[in-house]
């Protein structure tokens, strides 16, 4: 995992999480599903507890999902889905991070205008 969600506002990743709303989905279809969930605008998500903490990691790859979702991982983990419109500055995420997540999983942006 490459980019982290780390709330700036002083909320838990978990208040974060549960406060974007997000749909929980199972291990076997979180990667396997990746194509769709980018079509609807929808952000992988995967909250690992490790011993004393949380991570809250995106999924900004099909490759990245897939070792997130890895049967030899044997920390408790969640996976999640949240519309990357809930992805703002109180999420602590990086602004080039931002950018990617908003180019990958927002709604394509026009070419050219239409008269």
């Amino acid at each position: 995992m490459s980019i982290y969600v780390n709330p700036t506002n002083g909320r838990t990743k978990e208040e974060w999480l549960w406060g974007a709303n997000p749909t929980v989905v199972s291990i076997d279809s979180f990667a396997q599903h990746f194509d769709a969930f980018v079509i609807t605008n929808n952000v992988p998500l995967c909250l690992v507890e490790n011993a004393g903490f949380t991570a809250l990691g995106v999924a900004s790859t099909k490759r990245i999902a897939e070792d997130m979702a890895s049967p030899d991982d044997p920390r408790p983990r969640k996976f999640v889905l949240v519309h990357y419109s809930k992805f703002d500055d109180t999420s602590g995420i990086s602004p080039d991070n931002l950018r990617l997540i908003r180019e990958r999983f927002g709604p394509p942006r026009k070419l050219w205008a239409t008269p």
